[in-house]
């Protein structure tokens, strides 16, 4: 009767052994799986990223082109084109948040993946820039509505900014 009860308990130890040690494999295996789905989400919208910022660029020099035709007494005439511009301009901004989001929620930790670390550590530079530009270009722009409708006694409406950029007092 008492081998039955060693034995029993032996069993029972084992059982558990190989329980425990399943679950840390299972853990471990989870929580490699998870890591490497979260690096790809990281390149992965980092290269959108990318994309969307050469998309932005493209769209601030039509932006400065057009600038360079600019006069008050013509401005009505091209404030619709004006205004697709900088709808396009939110919709790339969209995209941009969409990325960083992403990328964002993914960083909280170090990857043993150099270049995904280097993303993480840069990639909100970049953002801050863009957005710090974008809201100025708006800025810049509702300032020139501003002056057209007190120039030609009207009322053209202003652009609205999906952000606000930093205060240049919050620069160090």
């Amino acid at each position: 009767m008492k081998k039955i009860r060693i034995l029993i308990l032996v069993l029972i130890s084992i059982a558990f052994i190989f329980g425990m040690a399943g679950y840390i494999f299972g853990s471990i295996k989870r929580n490699s799986v998870e890591t490497k789905t979260n690096m790809n989400i990281i390149l992965d919208n980092y290269k959108e990223l990318q994309v969307n910022v050469t998309k932005y660029n493209e769209l601030r020099l039509r932006y400065e082109k057009m600038l360079e035709d600019f006069y008050l007494d013509s401005y009505k005439s091209k404030h619709e084109e004006y205004l697709e511009l900088f709808s396009e301009y939110d919709d790339i901004i969209k995209s941009i948040d969409s990325n960083v989001d992403n990328i964002a929620n993914k960083c909280g930790r170090l990857y043993k993946d150099l270049e995904v670390n280097k993303v993480c550590d840069n990639y909100s530079k970049t953002y801050d820039r863009l957005i710090d530009v974008y809201a100025s270009d708006v800025d810049s722009h509702n300032e020139k509505i501003k002056e057209y409708n007190e120039y030609a006694k009207t009322n053209l409406e202003l652009i609205s900014k999906l952000h606000e950029g930093r205060d240049s007092s919050d620069e160090g």
